[in-house]
């Protein structure tokens, strides 16, 4: 039996939910990305469990353990655990009745082999026991070994139980995928891609942003670009933007974010549904974009209003926009970004208040002010700033 380092240190944290279920005699078993990311060496940051226990008895039986848990989606057979102020996520077991490619009906079963059926990608479909034992019914540890993304069983059929599969397959291309999609499944996603709008925009933009944070999410886009799989979610899309700025990205060592990389791709965001801080941040980028200055005064007066992170996105989307050509420039930038430390404007509003300002005046002499000591690279103190405001009235 093959070990994976990995697997005995997820056994010892979940040691008290398998107790509490043996106590019954009913199996729990580690399911899904915590057991493929263990395979891989790595720990999975949501850990998943799958068991024959109906979920109103396995809530009973923990709760009887001491351990809080919350019917999160009990009527599919899901509830959360929570252990050490940790959510583990524990499924019943089951078998679809009905789908209609956006929900299911199912009802629950003691097969496990019937259990992976209904899962997704091969990869996706790997339970692990407490002895450390791996169950692969569709040899996924070897389509993960070999960087082959590929659906269980029949591609039409698994994306037509639930259509955010088709999004699912490239965002676990994205990745994990050494090899492309193979033709047959792609033909199919083509022929279904108009399906994906029938979903809720919160799922398509979670998926979505998920597949944007791969390290080099390119090869899976150029596959959904060649099978006119992007157009059914965007009107219009640069895949060459995108390249550039990824290519900036690892010139600058600046991590992966796929808000920024959205940005770079697209403005067309009439199938997603983001947060209000997701829009805070959009709406900020966009700022910056349509702003027509592009120097060091520019960026230095923007950093002692906003988090350098913002800053910096936005430089990085201004540059693609506008100075593409000139790569001196946008590594000195960043470069000065990276390393300047940004003190407080030394003048405040209640020093304007003392010279008899107030109301817009006031607002406006304060950014006037900081533009001037932005652009004199913050060496103005107090008196010179109060100095030079003298001078505006």
């Amino acid at each position: 039996m093959a070990t994976f380092p990995v697997i005995p240190s997820l056994i010892e944290k979940l040691r008290p939910l398998q107790k509490a279920y043996l106590s019954q005699g009913s199996e729990l078993r580690l399911v899904g990305g915590c057991v493929r990311d263990a395979i891989l060496g790595k720990f999975a940051a949501d850990i998943d469990l799958a068991t024959p226990m109906l979920p109103h008895e396995g809530i009973i039986l923990l709760e009887k353990h001491g351990i809080p848990c919350i019917p999160t989606g009990i009527k599919h057979g899901t509830f959360t655990a929570i252990m050490d102020h940790q959510a583990y996520e524990i499924t019943t077991l089951r078998h679809d009745v009905t789908t209609d490619g956006r929900w299911a009906e199912v009802t629950f079963s003691s097969d496990w082999q019937a259990d992976a059926m209904r899962r997704d990608l091969t990869i996706n479909a790997l339970y692990a026991d407490f002895s450390g034992k791996i169950y692969d019914y569709f040899q996924g540890i070897e389509d993960l070994n070999h960087g082959i993304i590929r659906f269980v069983g029949d591609a039409q059929t698994r994306i037509t139980e639930d259509y955010l599969r088709l999004l699912r397959l490239f965002r676990f291309h994205a990745w994990y995928g050494k090899h492309p999609v193979d033709n047959l499944t792609l033909k199919v996603c083509k022929h279904l891609a108009p399906k994906l709008l029938s979903l809720s925009k919160e799922r398509i933009t979670k998926e979505f942003l998920k597949l944007m944070e791969a390290p080099f999410p390119l090869p899976s886009l150029e596959q959904m670009a060649d099978y006119n799989i992007l157009t059914s979610l965007f009107h219009e899309y640069d895949l060459k933007n995108l390249a550039t700025l990824i290519t900036l990205e690892q010139q600058f060592r600046i991590a992966p974010n796929s808000f920024r990389r959205l940005a770079a791709f697209t403005k067309d965001y009439h199938t997603f549904r983001f947060s209000n801080a997701q829009e805070t941040y959009l709406k900020k980028i966009s700022t910056l974009l349509d702003e027509p200055m592009f120097d060091a005064a520019w960026y230095r007066f923007h950093l002692t209003l906003e988090k350098k992170e913002i800053i910096r996105d936005g430089i990085l989307l201004k540059y693609l926009k506008e100075q593409p050509d000139n790569p001196a420039l946008i590594s000195k930038i960043i470069n000065d970004i990276e390393t300047l430390e940004i003190p407080a404007l030394p003048v405040t509003g209640t020093d304007l208040l003392k010279l008899g300002m107030k109301g817009p005046q006031l607002g406006e002499m304060l950014m006037r002010c900081r533009w001037w000591w932005a652009e004199n690279q913050f060496h103005p103190g107090k008196e010179a700033c109060l100095l030079w405001i003298k001078q505006q009235l």
